[in-house]
């Protein structure tokens, strides 16, 4: 029973759709019944019977009104043309003719021909292909990698007895950290001390008899065995106090080390202990990062190394940051370093770029989006961005000539930003379609606004820095 009365109020609303617009049905059908190249006998049921052809007809108008006709006519006949000749006219012709205001076309083609024969052509605003360099700028997204990092870590096992730093203080090379217990670092440096002092005076006392020895042994009054014991006695005597000096210095680098001091100038991370901690040799203590210069590390698709290197080989290569906001600036940088290897994973390769950061603008660990600044010298067909548009097979864009529309396929080359350059499809000095793009079809005459001016190049702006943009900037 459920069924049932889901299928009674399936067909009452057919039935109410029908009903309420039978009146565009006919015109819908005949639509419908024109575009297609074989006949559909249930249609015929809908289409409006075919006006007679007679002389009445024709004298309703008198002899200007079948002039009229034959013009619609030939319209039609146009209109027919140009749609079999190219899918983008039938396209045009047909979108036109859904709205357009031709009485005596029938089908998409023939009501296109009425309107056209009603507005007149559609008006286009063209500016000419050039031959120009257009600049080769990469957009790229990357991390920010500070210029040193390193954690600080107790070398010797120790007692934390103070703490002289506070989480995030910005710090000199040398400023102290924290410090450890010392007591016992003193302690074995000041007997150290004492030892040297000792053996010192014993070196002395040898340094005199041994000098006596000699005196004897030059009056004959004494013997070589006296004169050489004397002299490795003294010898010993100087070994010791150097040895001694020795444990000195190593017990000096002992005390030192209870002393945790920043290594070079940056900025310290959290403290990760507190007065009181046992530490063992190698327990962190705190991170330290030097933020001026950073560094920003990206990828770049493979296809771009040629120019990197050639670039590279005449100058630093520049690079800027894209603001994030209105009110952040923009700042520059130049290429440091490109990996020696392309990553066959992914097709791409390691770049970094340094930056200037004294005021701390970019920070570690940031995600930050830029742009590569690469020199091109080569001469290529530019165009607007805004005159390359998608087609069936590819990109297409509308070229003006003798005052009608030629749809012509390009190979685009790359984009920047307002401009982009062809590689093939387009000669220098095509008058190519910038605004009013919309409906035109192969061999539709048009009103052309042409703009003389040159394409300002210096100005254009490149794509914002996102992975896909970056992956179409080159063409193989």
């Amino acid at each position: 029973m459920k069924k049932l009365w889901i299928t009674v109020a399936f067909i009452a609303v057919i039935g109410a759709g029908a009903w309420t617009w039978r009146a565009e049905l006919p015109a819908a059908a005949s639509r419908l019944q024109a575009q297609l190249p074989f006949e559909i006998p249930g249609l015929k049921a809908l289409l409006p019977p075919a006006a007679p052809q007679t002389a009445s007809a024709e004298g309703d108008s008198g002899g200007g009104g079948g002039k009229h006709h034959h013009g619609d006519k030939a319209a039609d006949k146009s209109g027919d043309q140009s749609g079999a000749k190219d899918p983008t006219a039938q396209a045009g012709a047909s979108g036109q003719g859904d709205s357009g205001q031709g009485g005596s076309g029938q089908g998409g083609s023939g009501k296109g021909g009425g309107r056209r024969g009603s507005t007149g052509p559609a008006a286009v605003l063209t500016v000419a292909a050039q031959t120009g360099v257009l600049p080769l700028d990469i957009p790229a997204t990357g991390l920010a990698t500070a210029d040193q990092t390193t954690t600080l870590a107790a070398r010797e096992q120790g007692i934390v007895t103070e703490i002289l730093a506070s989480d995030g203080q910005t710090v000199k090379a040398g400023d102290l950290i924290a410090k450890l217990d010392d007591r016992l670092a003193r302690a074995a440096v000041a007997k150290d001390n004492a030892a040297i002092l000792r053996d010192s005076a014993t070196l002395e006392e040898t340094e005199t008899a041994l000098r006596r020895a000699h005196d004897l042994f030059n009056a004959k009054a004494g013997t070589q065995q006296s004169l050489d014991q004397a002299q490795a006695a003294r010898d010993t005597a100087a070994a010791t106090v150097e040895a001694d000096k020795a444990t000195r210095s190593a017990d000096q680098v002992l005390l030192e080390h209870t002393e945790i001091r920043a290594p070079f100038d940056g900025r310290l991370g959290e403290v990760l202990v507190s007065p009181g901690a046992y530490l063992s040799s190698g327990a962190s203590i705190v991170k330290i990062a030097k933020f001026d210069p950073i560094y920003v590390g990206f990828h770049l698709d493979e296809r771009a190394l040629r120019q990197l290197r050639l670039a590279l080989a005449k100058e630093p290569v520049g690079v800027t940051t894209v603001p994030v906001s209105l009110k952040a600036p923009v700042r520059s940088g130049t290429i440091s370093f490109f990996d020696n290897a392309v990553d066959p994973a992914s097709g791409t390769i390691l770049v970094k770029a340094r930056f200037d950061n004294a005021a701390g603008g970019i920070w570690p660990g940031q995600a930050v989006n830029l742009v590569v600044h690469l020199k091109n010298d080569d001469p290529e067909v530019i165009v607007p961005t805004v005159a390359v548009g998608p087609g069936p097979d590819g990109s297409i864009a509308y070229v003006i000539r003798d005052g009608k529309v030629v749809v012509a396929p390009v190979t685009v080359g790359r984009v920047n930003g307002d401009f982009t350059s062809i590689i093939a499809g387009l000669a220098p000095g095509d008058h190519v379609v910038t605004e009013g793009q919309a409906q035109l079809y192969q061999g539709q005459q048009v009103k052309e606004s042409f703009n003389d001016k040159q394409l300002d190049l210096a100005s254009a702006e490149p794509l914002p820095a996102t992975p896909r943009n970056a992956s179409v900037e080159l063409a193989r």
